[in-house]
């Protein structure tokens, strides 16, 4: 036995001085290999480890060989894992400087779990606290830092600091300077009566300036729409656009008025109360020099009311103001040219929707809106001009391959077909990340990606960094992207989390594709994801939602932080989805919009909008983000229908009526 570990110590040191790349072979072929190389043997040792079996006389020669990129890391797990002193872990805790930074987090953990040394173990904590993802996970290491501290009558003041930076909510010692940092962090952990209080009194100080007053009326009025509490979040944002209707003379209190009279239109516009809306926005249209961009909100929004209540030309004749307006450029440009074609689509003028849809111009390295060439398609069919159609329609399908409007246009036609769903192999180098992703490692494939620089799409992909993946395909430029699709659609459609999507679908209903085109468009499926409206996780559920379906269903949550787990996550949101689907009748537009926006406004636009073809009713769709998902999730389900089959399919006009499945 001794001469097999000291033939395989010779082995190791005798090789080549460079670092050392995975072996070409996959693991079950490496097992059966009698005659192994240098690299070979050091998977078979890493593999062993990785799978609960550690022979600690090889990780220690592994340990202490310079020639694999992991051995920082390796020594980590052989410290853990083998019968050594304190005086090692001791030593290699004083020696952090000079370790990698993506083996720290390790290292630290590790100091906390078997350190015998007090003073170390709690500041193994503090340097721990950088690594950790949510705010919840920190302040609780740092709590344990405290209790740890506490027994042993060291001083907690950095420490206590340290919860302060953290969250400031702790700080017991409220004043001007920071009472509104600390109200955001009650209003950050859903504390919402605290926070108003803290609120309040900014709000009613003498001391405060406008500014902070406003700043702080907008998030008390905001914590009432995060809390479900409607009403008040109505009464509170209407409480500030008269507060700002009272100063005079004061061009800042002018912009906000402006600012939050429109979202208080849109409040009642909401509510369907379209005369009250019409009139808030009118006393904006009357202030004098106000900013530009809020003067064609205003028009844009006095055009939709009017589009709602059917009253079609003074609607287009806002929408034109609007765009007559616009100087330069305008966050509701291509939207106020968009109404106005479709209006003239809705009142069947479709040479004039056609000419307007044509004064469209995508803007350099921007994705273009190719609803326009849709609906331009759609018009030359209404004109009886069906050569056009086929000939802008079959643009439209090789432009956009995978979009929306590229995917509907095979609707009745050309079959849609698979997606390859491989991509190129992983290129195995003599660095860490290789090594990382060849032991299917990747919790500690994202640490190295995480402090590596020119890190590439491919290499993204196989260390399973998805979301990391999808905000690197959408940093480039619109050619750049598709030359990528070309090149493989899984950098922008990744099949992440599929065996837990398949595992933890509770709904016999819901497909798995439809779970991930949802969590690839709330999430980018990082699942800790929290976005403004305090939704969570993979699918961005509600707390508040949750609770209900966890009481309902018997799935076990506590609070929100249980919604990053994404089993948890996905239990309950594929029961969630299963509810709206049986509610909404299994059309796909309905429930769908449900999951963004509540039940309650589409069930206004299923009345108002019953005569429309479905593709019609998605374009009629008030709210901009829920008309946009719709849209969105659609595309995401046809390029995962197409990625998880092997054969072709066809799209017919009942896709959105169950023909999704």
């Amino acid at each position: 036995m001794k001469n097999s570990i000291l033939l395989l110590i010779i082995t190791i040191f005798c090789s080549c001085s460079r670092l050392v790349a995975p072996p070409d072979k996959r693991h079950s072929e490496i097992l059966k290999i009698s005659d192994k190389s240098v690299s070979e043997q050091q998977a078979l040792i890493l593999y062993n480890l990785e799978n609960g079996t550690v022979d600690c006389s090889k990780l220690s020669s592994l340990a202490t060989s310079k020639k694999n990129p992991l051995n920082q890391w390796i020594k980590i797990q052989y410290i853990a894992n083998c019968n050594t002193s304190q005086g090692k872990l001791q030593s290699l805790f004083d020696s952090r400087d000079d370790l990698k930074e993506w083996v720290k987090q390790d290292l630290y953990n590790l100091v906390i779990k078997k350190s015998d040394n007090i003073d170390s173990k709690v500041e193994a904590y503090s340097l721990l606290t950088k690594y950790l993802k949510t705010q919840d996970e920190k302040v609780r290491n740092i709590k344990a830092a405290i209790g740890l501290a506490k027994k042993s009558n060291r001083s907690l003041s950095k420490l206590k600091s340290m919860l302060i930076d953290i969250s400031p909510l702790y700080n017991q010692d409220i004043n001007a300077s920071n009472i509104f940092t600390i109200a955001k962090d009650f209003h950050r952990n859903r504390k919402f009566k605290k926070a108003r209080t803290l609120y309040k009194k900014i709000i009613k100080s003498q001391t405060t300036s406008l500014k902070e007053k406003v700043l702080a009326w907008d998030k008390l009025r905001f914590s009432y729409k995060l809390d479900r509490d409607k009403e008040s979040y109505r009464k509170e944002t209407r409480k500030l656009v008269l507060f700002l209707r009272s100063i005079k003379n004061d061009d800042y209190a002018r912009e906000m008025n402006a600012k939050f009279s429109n979202i208080l239109a849109r409040i009642y516009w909401t509510k369907g109360n379209l005369t009250r809306a019409k009139r808030v926005i009118r006393d904006v249209l009357i202030l004098k020099e106000i900013p530009l961009k809020h003067k064609i909100n205003s028009y844009y929004h006095l055009a939709g009311i009017h589009a709602d209540r059917r009253q079609h030309s003074r609607a287009v004749h806002y929408y034109k103001k609007a765009y007559q307006t616009i100087e330069d450029d305008h966050e509701h440009k291509e939207a106020i040219l968009w109404n106005v074609g479709w209006h003239y689509y809705k009142r069947k003028k479709y040479q004039q929707a056609i000419n307007w849809f044509n004064n469209y111009i995508p803007k350099e390295g921007e994705s273009p809106q190719f609803r326009f060439t849709y609906w331009k398609a759609i018009s030359y069919k209404k004109l009886g001009n069906k050569d056009k159609f086929k000939e802008v329609m079959s643009s439209l399908r090789s432009q956009d391959p995978y979009g929306f409007y590229g995917q509907m246009a095979h609707v009745d036609s050309v079959a849609l077909q698979p997606i390859n769903s491989d991509t190129k192999s992983h290129e195995f180098k003599a660095d860490a990340l290789s090594w990382s992703i060849y032991l299917n490692n990747f919790d500690l494939a994202h640490k190295i990606v995480d402090h590596t620089k020119d890190i590439d799409l491919l290499e993204f992909y196989h260390a399973e960094y998805f979301d990391k993946l999808i905000f690197k395909y959408f940093s480039f430029d619109y050619e750049k992207r598709k030359e990528i699709l070309k090149e493989s659609p899984l950098y922008a459609y990744p099949l992440a989390y599929k065996a837990d999507f398949i595992k933890s679908n509770l709904s016999k209903n819901v497909p798995t594709e439809l779970l991930m085109a949802i969590a690839r468009q709330e999430s980018a499926f990082n699942k800790y994801a929290r976005s403004p409206a305090d939704a969570f996780g993979l699918l961005q559920l509600i707390p508040i939602r949750a609770k209900e379906l966890s009481k309902r269903y018997k799935i076990p949550f506590k609070n929100y932080n249980d919604l990053y787990s994404p089993e948890t996550n996905i239990a309950l949101s594929s029961k969630l989805l299963d509810q709206l689907m049986r509610r909404q009748k299994k059309n796909f537009i309905h429930f769908v919009a449900s999951y963004n926006a509540g039940e309650t406004p589409i069930n206004r636009w299923k009345k108002s909008f019953k005569k429309l073809s479905d593709m019609e009713f998605i374009e009629e769709i008030p709210y901009s983000e829920t008309r946009k998902y719709v849209k969105l999730v659609a595309r995401n389900i046809l390029v995962y229908k197409r990625l998880l089959s092997d054969k072709e399919f066809h799209i017919t006009k009942n896709f959105f009526r169950g023909g999704y499945k």
